[in-house]
This record gives structure tokens, sequence and C-alpha cells, in this order.
């Protein structure tokens, strides 16, 4: 039963800030609502730790041997059954032994026949210049072969050779000796090939199918051709560049002394066959052969020669490609990239020969010395379109490519030939639209075998491998071809490991191209690295050549990413392409080959540790037990897929418990050492890998020594080499034996390897033993997610989907996406390293996404950007398959909404009445939600301002029902909430609900200004009752609605905030003393005047009396009323001038001259006047009488009221009228504020009836 735990998270966003008035709204912000489903067991998350290898060790060597018997190994080996407790064998070996075998086909000589007659038929003395009287021959033995019997051989006058199949030697001897060679008890026969052997299967086929008359030829000799005349000449030219510096080609000594050298042996071979018709191109010294072109007719006459083994027809030659990101991860090489580049200990060198490579590529620009042996002469140059389409850039970009234009094309070391002129890469360029080589394969095998100077003082170091994208065509191949026993002889003699493409000619059996079926060479086919018609990623491609070679080994050694391959290409310095094939499987080897020197000391020139240490630790297809050498899997996928981590890497779930690696020869009889399979152990992995000598010319199968790999457990068998539990996987062709035993016991193991038929020559043997702890077939979680599950038709949604096993790796783990129809935009993984890559580009277009391999806890996501067209619920369906882990399935919704939700109802504030003055400056609203039918409501966008405004697409508050605003500020204009409802996949209602008019006042009104009063403030009054009006104060926003009042003799006394009036005036009646009318305005809203800023009006002073003097002269006297007069005789109270009451004052004669209205002078003039008077405090001063001036004759003769200024009199009135009157005049403002204002009636009569009378005199202070 699967568990599903589903994580959803509705976040709600709330803003720092909402938007208020004034505010921008901007454009739409996304929220994202992730969702997660987990499928399979939880796991803890944390980091894989990986342990380093130690170096190998060294074994024991043991001399007792089982074998009890002398008879010469049998062609058919034993066969053996796999038991509870072991291998049994059920049928032993068998077949006919005495056969000379040769790839042109098996003689098997008469039964009594010890002489071929042949050799003496086909002798001729003197027929060539050979060095002696000497005939070759091959001696097949009865008994096992063995140093005192080839020495036997030898005292007899042979010169022993080189091994040959079945169970022969080859030699020279004289002619004379071939009777007693015969008679010895250990020989069956001698003899020589057959002319029908002698013909390769390739050439027999050219012969019956090709129309040719000249034909290109390989000649393989029966021993070497060299001697004293022999010439090697130097071809070519050494080219050097690195970034920063012009590429050059080095001249001189130095350079000269560095150019390849191209052989003619000019020996007798040569002349004779040359004689033959035979037209020599090169000399090839490592596989004793000639190149050269012949007449068809003239084959015959070659074959004849004792001194020629056989012959091959040079077979067509090419690339094996037709016209990184994921292909990295399939063999884990962006784990081991992150710490092994390829310079970590800048000492890793390789070597590429192919078709050139285009330096100035932007993912190219490493240091490189360069030979080109093609017309175009320009090693460098990869501009050959037409021809392989920039194949060597494209295999350099794999191997070492920077990354530079598109990051997540990194190569799979891209730290190769980086630290300057001791790092250079080695260039062969082998093909060009100009032309294919002219030199021999020895000529640019040389190239890689030496150093490389400068001239500078640099020195490259020769390369520790070199890896080849192209073959030759036409097979099936044996292995013994002249150019796989150049490549042999190479490996074997200069520890340099070579690393060849399998070719393209699958899917039959036996399409392996050579030198790639050459026994020691790594041989690379093409697995796929994502969903096609092959199945699923880690299936062998269609076109990856297969094995066995026709000599019945399997091959290839190892398989990795080689379809549609995404690199560098040439005629484009930032261009890319993929390509096809195992030309482009074969640089991802040879990277992680590079990633191994640059970690490991001791694997530095030891190709047949590196070959072993690469298939132990490769992941088997389906995880496959390998048990026998005939399993299919060997000959597709080789020991199986190449894993990078695992050949640099021990961790908690797998890693090597031993590795060895020795010189192993027959006398050393049979090597052994002990080792401990841990308690726990799920699964054995022993490999044995050896590199030995190429095998003789013509032979039927390359392999020479044949060893055999023992794996015996508790209880040991000590004494033997050749016994042990496990034996099924032990080959008699094959020079690496491979066996996976599953649930091995736990305890003391020994591993043997015995010489079964093996010479004195030494093999360089090499022994892993590697033990996983883990389940191979892990279970793992697969955990989907989706960065946002409720979007928009159109709208990009982040699916994600994460892998983590349980135990091991769970070997290439594809990412099969399937269900609703959706348009991809981006697919994406990040790699191990931390490189993202974008897939969009991968040639399955990254609908599908390859993980690849995957360490158990160091999971691996891969990622989609999907979007779709239509609304409805849409779903992910997600199938995780592996190669060995547990299968996952599981699937991930998005809901797909493109209709608005509806509107929220009854919106109304809970703390406000709409139209109603507040001072609260929060309000609160409610309402019934919004709803929506298919993704559901995510929230709200709100919009608080002062009108009914559509609000931005912004979500403000989540899907409540409620919200508070504010604090807001005083307004005329009442407030609004502004609500759109927005879903959860972001669609906003077109409309939107507005609840307004809700006033807000938070300002306090200002205090009133006076207007006006009864009485004059700072004044006194005689008038208790008092009236104050005043200027309304003012209220921007709610308006005045009343004041609070208080008469106060303090100007500060402040009223409780109490309503007293709505008018602007107030009336009251005072008590005698100094008052304050005291107001605070209040406005609609009930902001209050802060008593702070009251209004104060006063101070008003209440007096009991306004009359500040007054005389009626009821008292008969002017000293009664405290005047002072000009002229008593003049001046008269009398009963005569009295209006009211007894008696009045009169004032007559005062004027000058006769017709003048002039006063006369001071001593002349006639005045009254009176006592001081206090006028402060009083607005004004009122004077009021009852007067009439009588009997003037001149219309300018008055009486004048006067008032002293402190300088003068001044005019404060006059009376001129005849009748009596009442005057009242005011006096100016002069007059006012004088504590003791002088006042006085003067006239300017002059006749003696001429008079001014007054009565009811006062001076009243006026309010």
């Amino acid at each position: 039963m699967l568990l599903i735990s589903l994580c959803a998270t509705f976040p709600l966003a709330t803003p720092a800030v909402l938007f208020q008035d004034g505010e921008a709204q901007g454009d739409v912000i996304r929220t994202k609502t992730p969702v997660e489903v987990v499928v399979g067991p939880v796991q803890a998350q944390e980091l894989e730790t990986m342990e380093e290898f130690q170096g190998p060790l060294t074994p024991s060597f043991g001399k007792s041997i089982s074998r009890q018997d002398d008879d010469v190994p049998l062609p058919i080996p034993a066969v053996f059954e796999a038991g509870a407790d072991g291998d049994v064998m059920i049928r032993p070996a068998s077949g006919d032994p005495y056969f000379l075998g040769f790839t042109g086909g098996n003689y098997y000589p008469p039964a009594n026949e010890l002489i071929d007659p042949l050799i003496l038929d086909r002798y001729q003395p003197g027929m060539d210049s050979r060095p002696g009287d000497f005939t070759y021959a091959y001696v097949m033995f009865s008994k096992r072969m063995t140093e005192e019997r080839l020495a036997r051989l030898e005292a007899l006058g042979c010169r022993v050779l080189k091994f040959h199949h079945h169970y022969t030697i080859k030699v020279a001897l004289p002619p004379a000796i071939l009777t007693d060679v015969s008679v010895l008890p250990f020989v069956r026969w001698v003899g020589q090939a057959q002319d029908r052997q002698k013909y390769h299967p390739g050439l027999v086929r050219e012969l019956s199918q090709g129309t040719e008359s000249r034909l290109n030829v390989t000649v393989n000799l029966t021993e070497s051709d060299l001697n004293a005349a022999s010439v090697g000449t130097p071809v070519g030219s050494l080219y050097l560049g690195q970034p920063g510096t012009p590429s050059h080609r080095l001249e001189g000594k130095i350079g000269d002394d560095q150019r390849a050298l191209m052989w003619m042996s000019n020996g007798w071979m040569q002349r004779r066959l040359e004689e033959l018709g035979l037209e020599i191109q090169w000399y090839s010294p490592r596989s004793m052969s000639f190149q050269g072109w012949i007449d068809r007719q003239k084959l015959e006459s070659l074959v004849t020669l004792d001194f020629v083994s056989d012959l091959e027809i040079v077979p067509e030659e090419g690339t094996t490609s037709v016209p990184h990101d994921e292909s990295m991860a399939l063999i884990t090489a962006d784990y081991v990239r992150k710490d092994f580049p390829g310079d970590t200990n800048q000492v890793a060198i390789v070597g590429v020969m192919d078709s050139g490579i285009e330096v100035d590529h932007s993912d190219l620009a490493f240091a490189w010395a360069g030979w080109d042996c093609t017309p175009a002469g320009d090693p460098m140059s990869d501009n050959n379109g037409s021809t392989n389409q920039g194949h060597g850039t494209h295999v350099a970009g794999t191997l070492l490519g920077r990354g530079i234009t598109k990051p997540d094309l990194l190569g799979v070391a891209p730290g190769l030939a980086s630290w300057g002129g001791t790092s250079r890469l080695f260039n062969l360029r082998r093909y060009a639209d100009e032309g294919s080589c002219s030199w021999s394969l020895d000529t640019c095998i040389d190239k890689f075998q030496s150093p490389v100077t400068d001239g500078s003082g640099n020195t490259t170091p020769k390369p520790h491998l070199i890896t080849n994208s192209w073959s030759w065509k036409s097979p099936p191949y044996s292995g013994t071809e002249s150019q796989c026993r150049s490549l042999d002889t190479a490996v074997y003699g200069d520890d340099q490991v070579w690393l060849f493409s399998a070719g393209n000619a699958g899917s039959g059996a036996s399409t392996i191209g050579i030198p790639g079926g050459a026994k020691n060479v790594i041989t690379v086919g093409n697995v796929s690295d994502r969903i096609d018609t092959t199945g699923d990623p880690g299936n062998i491609w269609t076109d990856s050549s297969r094995g066995p070679m026709s000599d019945g080994r399997w091959k290839p050694n190892i398989v990795a990413s080689g379809h549609m391959i995404e690199s560098a290409v040439a005629n484009n310095n930032t261009g890319y392409a993929h390509y096809n094939g195992t030309s482009m499987s074969t640089p991802h080897v040879a990277g992680v080959v590079a990633t191994m020197v640059d970690h490991f000391s001791w694997i530095r020139y030891d190709p047949a540790l590196t070959s072993a240490l690469l298939m132990a630790t490769a992941i088997t297809k389906d995880d496959q037990v390998l048990t026998r050498p005939t399993d299919a899997h060997l000959d597709t996928y080789g020991a199986g897929r190449v894993s990078a981590v695992k050949a640099n890497w021990n961790f908690s779930g797998a890693g090597r418990i031993g590795m060895w690696s020795f010189d192993q020869s027959n006398s050393s009889s049979y090597a052994y050492s002990d080792f401990t399979v841990p308690v726990g152990t799920q699964r054995l992995v022993a490999v044995m890998h050896y590199v030995e000598e190429e095998c003789d010319s013509g032979d039927s199968q390359a392999l020479v020594h044949d060893y055999d790999l023992w794996l015996d457990r508790d209880p040991i068998d000590t004494a033997n080499g050749n016994t042990g539990d496990y034996s099924l996987q032990q080959s008699t062709v094959d020079n690496t034996e491979i066996r996976i035993i599953d649930s091995p016991a736990s305890g003391a193991w020994r591993w043997k390897t015995f010489p079964d038929s093996a010479g004195s020559n030494v093999v360089k043997m090499a022994i892993v033993m590697y033990a996983i702890y883990d389940d191979t077939t892990p279970d793992a979680t697969l955990t989907l997610g989706v960065d946002d599950s409720t979007v928009q038709p159109g709208e990009t949604v982040s699916v994600s989907a994460t892998v983590n096993p349980t135990d091991y790796i769970a070997s290439a783990v594809i990412l099969d996406r399937s269900g609703s129809t959706a348009s991809m935009i981006s697919s994406s993984t990040t790699l191990y390293d931390g490189v993202v890559t974008d897939l969009t580009d991968s040639h399955a277009g990254g609908a599908d996404i390859l993980l690849g391999d995957i360490l158990d806890i160091s999971p691996r996501t891969g990622t989609w950007g999907l979007s779709y067209s239509s609304e409805g619920t849409k779903s992910v369906t997600i199938n995780a398959r592996s190669d060995n882990m547990i299968d996952k399935t599981s699937t991930i919704n998005v809901i797909v909404d493109g209709t608005d939700p509806g509107a929220v109802s009854a919106l109304t504030s809970s703390s406000h009445a709409a139209g109603v003055w507040s001072n609260n400056p929060n309000i609160t609203w409610t309402w019934n939600a919004a709803t929506d039918a298919l993704s559901g409501l995510q929230g709200y966008g709100i919009y608080e301002t002062t009108s009914c405004s559509t609000p931005g697409t912004i979500l403000d508050i989540g899907a409540v029902t409620t919200h508070t605003g504010g604090p807001y500020s005083s307004s005329l204009s009442g407030r609004a909430f502004n609500i759109r409802s927005v879903d959860n996949s972001d669609n906003w209602d077109a409309d939107y609900v507005c609840d307004s008019n809700y006033l807000i006042d938070v300002d306090d009104p200002t205090a009133p200004t006076f207007n006006s009063s009864s009485h004059t403030i700072g004044g006194k009054s005689c008038n208790a009752t008092i009236t104050v009006s005043w200027n309304a104060g003012t209220d921007a926003h709610s308006g005045v609605e009343g004041y609070g009042i208080v008469w106060t003799t303090n100007p500060t006394g402040c009223r409780a905030n109490i309503l007293d009036t709505t008018g602007t005036s107030e009336t009251a009646t005072l008590a005698p003393g100094t008052w304050y009318l005291n107001v605070i305005t209040k406005d609609f809203a009930g902001n209050w005047t802060d008593c702070a800023n009251l209004a104060s009006f006063g101070p008003f002073t209440i007096v009991s009396s306004c009359t500040l003097f007054a005389d009626d002269f009821e008292s008969g006297s002017y000293a009664a009323g405290g005047w002072t007069i000009s002229s008593a005789g003049r001046c008269k109270v009398n009963a005569k001038s009295a209006f009211t009451g007894a008696f009045g004052a009169r004032l007559k004669k005062g004027g000058q001259g006769t017709g003048a209205c002039t006063v006369g002078v001071a001593a002349k003039q006639t005045w009254i006047q009176a006592p001081p008077v206090d006028t402060t405090g009083w607005s004004g001063v009122r004077v009021d009488m009852n007067a009439h001036f009588r009997k003037n004759t001149l219309s300018c003769e008055y009486m004048d009221l006067q008032w002293w200024d402190g300088a003068a009199w001044q005019s404060a009135g006059i009376v001129e009228t005849h009748a009596w009157a009442p005057y009242s005049f005011n006096l100016p403002a002069g007059a006012l504020g004088n504590p003791a204002l002088s006042l006085r009636l003067i006239t300017n009569s002059k006749g003696k009836a001429e008079k001014a009378e007054l009565d009811d005199f006062a001076v009243i202070g006026i309010e």
C-alpha cells in the first residue's frame, strides 16, 4: 500500500502598507500555493559520505598445482553450473586440441601426419635473400608447453618465435631438423598454414563480392623485417598552442625530433614482396606487417610464401558517429567532476585521435600539441562539415568542454589541459575533407608514446589515456588483425589506456570494429540516455556494435551515454549539435578515466588496473548478475555502464574491498591473495583483467596466455591454485573474467589467478574485489511538487519530481511524464556539481527527464515548466523507472481556472455609520465571503480611499470576512472601502464592491474669535448684564456643532467637554468685577478645541456707575461742582439760565472785535473748566448737556466744548443754536485713556446780550 501525504499551504499575504489615498496600484503580483505529494518511504536527508580508495595490494605466489596430467588444454571448456555452495562441474573440458587455428579457419592435420608436406614443397633455397637456410613452421604440442620443452626445440636449432593457437609454437628452423623435431615426444605435428587459412575473412568477402582489380592489403609477417637498413622517415610537423598564445609549428631540432616516423623495413621480406608485385606504403613494426597495393590476381603468390602469416584487406576507415547535460548524470560524472574535474592534481594528460579539434570554439580553450596526418596540415582545425561534421570537436567537448557558452554542456573533465605548457592535450588529426590519414597506425601511435617539449623548458608527459572515436569497418573481426596487434602492443609496452568506440554496425552480433576489438583496449558501447525506440535510458542503442569477436571474446568492455549527445561543433565558435554513436560514448568513459588519473596516483600508467576498476564498478543493465563469459549482457553492455562515482569513491553502500596490480608469468605459477567479505554484503563483484603481448599474426584468437580466476571461500584450499568454489566466469579466450555473486558468504575468501595455458612472458595482471552492501534493487521515495497548484490558462507552473533511493544507486532513472495535455515551457535538472541544465534543447526536448544514476540520500530532481490552455483539474503523472529501483508512480494535480470569482455581499461597517461624522480613525468592515467554484477563494484586493474605485490586483488580505482599516486622517470626503475578490488561480473579479461615505474627522476645531460685546474688553461697564458675541470657531471637516462656555475670573479656565450652546453669543448678568468668557469649540465628530487653545474673551470690568462727572448746577455755584471759571462776572450760575430745575450756567462776552468770530485774548476769554475726569477703561467718553446760544448775531458765534491734549485745547463740539437742545459730544480717541482729562466750555460771543447757557452737564463713560 502506498502512503500518500498531501501537504498544502495556503498563505495569506499581509502587506506592510495597504493602498491608501493617492497610492499607485501596480502590476499583478502572483501568489503561489505549493503542493507536495510523497510516495514511498520517508527518509532522512543527508549527504552521502565518500571514502578514498586505498592503493593496490601485492599478492602472493604459489607453486603447487593440482593438475595431475600433462595433457594439452582442450578447446571446449568444462561446463559448470552454479550451485547452492558454489559452482559444480557437469561436463569436463572436451574437443580435439590438435589443430592450427587461423582467422581463415582451423586446420586439423591427419591423425598420422607428423610433418606437413607443404614445408618441403614450398621450400626453395635461394628464392629470396633471407639470412640463412631456414623456413617457418608451426610446432604442434601433444603435451603441456613448458620452458624446458621450448628449450629442447632451441637446442635442436629452432628459433622460437611466437605462441599460436590452438597449442602450437611458431618457429624458424632449418629444414634438415624437421624429422628431429617431429619425433620429439611432446610434438604432435610440424607444418605450415594452409593457403586458405591465410586469407582473412574480410579479404575473402572482398574477393567474392568486390570488383576492384587492385586491392589495398595488409601483409602480416611471421617475424619482424627490421634490420640495419630500416629507415624511419620523419613526416608531418609538431604544432603547439595554448590559450593566449597563437598556435605555431615547432621548427628546428626540437621540433624536427618530435615529428612522426614512417617506416620502411628495407629487409629481405620487403624485397621479395615487391618482386611479387606489392606496392608498399609502409611497414608497421608493432604488427610486423606491410600495407600496400597489389593486383588481385597476384594475391595467390603471396600466400605461398612461408614468411607471410596471412593477408588482410584494408577495410574502410572512419569515425563512428552519425549525424552532456543528461549524459553526465547517467554516469555520475557530475558527482566526481565537482572534486576531480581533471586538474585537481595537475597531472592527468590525455590524447585524442580524431578529425581535429576546433580550438577557437569557446568551450575548447586549452593547451595542446598536435599533428596532422591528413593533407589539411592543421591538427587544430575541424572544418570538415561535409565529412565528419566537426566530429573531433564534438568528442573534445564531451571530454573536456569548458561549458562557456552553455554551462550545462560542461565536459566530463573540464579541467584537463588547463595548467599551461606541461598539460598539453595530444591531438592527432586523422580525418579531413582534404583526405584521410597517410600515416600508418604505428606512426600515429608513436606520437602518443613520448613526451612533448615546447622548446621553452615545458615538457608534457606522454598521455595517460588516448581516446579514439573511429574504427575500421566491415566486421566481423577477431582482434588478431594487424591494427589490433599494434594497439595491443602499444598498451602492453607503454602502459597507456587506449579507448576505442565499438562502432555503429549493430544491432547484429559480432559487429565490433577494429582496433576497438583489440583485447588490451577499452572498447565502449553506446546506450541511450532517453526514452526512445530501444526503450528506457540505459538500453543499448540499436546501432551500437555488439560482440562477440569472431574469436569468441566478449566486447565491448563497457558502455556509456552516446545517443544524440549535444556537444561543441566546428564552424561555429559557440555552436553545439546532437551527435549519435559510440563515438560519443567513448569520450564519456575517457573523461571518467581522466578523473581517476587526476584522483589516484597509483592508477597512472596502469591500464590493467584502470580497466579492471572500471569494469568492477560498472552498473549492469537491469541489475543483471554476471556469471559466465557467454552471458549475453557481456556482448551487449560489457561489464555494464560506467559509473564515475563508484570508480572514484567508496561510499556507505558499496566499495572496493581489495585491489591488486602485479606482473604474472607461468614461471611464477599462480598468484593469490586473501580477502574478507564483510558481514551483510549483498553482492560481491570480482574482476580479473590482464594486459598481455599481442597475439601471433593470423591467429584464430587474440588471447595468448589463458589465466583463470578462481574464487575460494572458507574453507580455503591453500595447497592448490586451480581450485575453488567459483569458476563459471572462466574463459579460454578472454583476458577479462567477471563474476558477480549475490549474498556471498561473509568471512575469509581467497582469489587465485591460475595459468591454465600460459607461456613465460609476463602479463600485467589486475584484480579488483568490489562489495555492495546495500540492496541493489532499492526502494525509493518519489516526491512530486508544484510551485502553485492553482494557475490560470497559459500560466507556467513549475512541476518537480524528486527521486531519493533508499539504498545503493538507483540506476538510469527516467521520469516519464504523462497526464493532461500541456505546453512545456522549460525542462531542467540540477546536477550534483551544481550545474543547472536546460533540457529543452536536448534531442528529446525535455518532455521526459533523465535523472541518471542517483546515490542513496543524494536525491535528484527534475523540473518542468508547464502551461495549460483550458480550465479544469489537470493531472501530472510521473512514472519514475529505473534499471534496478522499484518503479514509482505518482500523480499531482494542478487546477487551471480562468473564470473570475464572485463578489462579496452585505458589505457594511460594524464600527461606523455611513454619512455620520466620527472621530474614530479606524473603521471595521464586514461582509459575506465571495465564492469561486473551481480553484477556490484566495482572498481580496482592497482599496481604502475616499471614493468608489477599483482595487488593484494585489492580494491584500486573505479569505476573511472582516477588515479594520485605518487610522485615517480627516477628510471632507467620506471614506470608501473597495473590495475585489481573487481566486487561488489569481483570477480577479472584474467588478468590485464599495461601501462609502464614512466621515472621519480627527482634527480639533479652532476656538472662536471675538466678534462683539456689549461691554468693552478691558473697559468698564456699569451694566451688569453683558452680551458677548463671537465669530464662530472653524472646523475643516465635520463643521462646528457648538461651544462649551464658562464665565470665570481666570483667562485659562476651561470647561469640561459639555456642549453649552450652538450659538455664537452669550448674555450674562455679572457681579461687579473683572470677568473673562472662555469658549471651546465642539465639532460634529465630537472633537473639542484643546483647552490650551481656548478662546478667552475679556477682561470685562463691571462697575456700579458709568457717570464720570455730572453737575446740574442746582447748588447755585460753580464752586460747589468743582468748576474753575475764567471770570466770575462773565460766568454765572443763575435761575435765568436753568433748563431744568432752579439753576443753570451762563457764559457771556467771550469774543473780541466787531464782526469777527474769534475768541478773545486769554485775558478776556470766557470759560468754565470741569474737574479732571478719568477716561481710562472706557471705549468712549460722551459729554451730555442741555444748551443753547442766545442772541448770537453771527453764524460763527458759538460755545465750544474743548479737551486738553497735553499741549493745546482741542475742540470736541460746538453749540450755536438759539433754542435749548440736548447735546451729546463723543470725545475723540485722543481724549481716552487719560486719568485726568481736562474739559472746558468756552464762548466767542461779543455782545452783552449774547450768552451761552447750559444745564444738566454730564461726562459719561461709554462701554
